[in-house]
């Protein structure tokens, strides 16, 4: 007769699995890959930006490679990651941080782009510093989806192993 109460109590003592464990895993598994090809088309802007400083590639190259590459990358880039939808907090917010560094980012480009088109030395500095803010806004949010994901036993690494 004491067996029922105490397995009762043993049956409701069980933790229930947090229901975002399988939900931070499918994001960590869809995400990764898209920083990593965030990182890949990042470096190419950064280094054909450090040889058009060093006087390597001609200002005309760099925005070739805007035109023809960075900018048709990154908005591949976007059409996944915004596809991407966690749908539960705190990973849907954090996403939608990211989704808008990048955003950002793309817009600065295209305004690079625009400004060396229309000979605008203000509006090319001007897309500079929205470059600037966006990735500051990335790293930030990238931090804040690895606090959020650490708790299940997931991490993004900006740079994968």
């Amino acid at each position: 007769m004491m067996m029922v109460p105490l397995l009762l109590l043993g049956l409701l003592s069980c933790e229930q699995p947090d229901p975002l464990i399988p939900v931070a895993a499918a994001y960590t598994r869809d995400v990764r890959p898209l920083l990593v090809e965030n990182e890949a088309i990042e470096q190419q802007f950064q280094t054909l930006a450090g040889e058009m400083a060093s006087e390597a590639v001609r200002p005309q190259q760099l925005a070739s490679a805007l035109s023809d590459e960075i900018l048709p990358a990154s908005m591949a880039l976007l059409s996944r990651t915004d596809a991407l939808d966690p749908q539960a907090p705190p990973l849907d917010g954090l996403h939608d941080d990211l989704r808008q560094a990048w955003h950002r980012r793309h817009d600065a480009w295209a305004g690079m782009l625009d400004a060396w088109k229309n000979k605008d030395v203000d509006a090319f500095a001007s897309a500079l510093k929205d470059r600037d803010a966006a990735e500051k806004l990335e790293e930030t949010t990238i931090i804040n989806l690895d606090a959020a994901l650490r708790p299940y036993g997931y991490r993004l690494r900006r740079y994968p192993d």
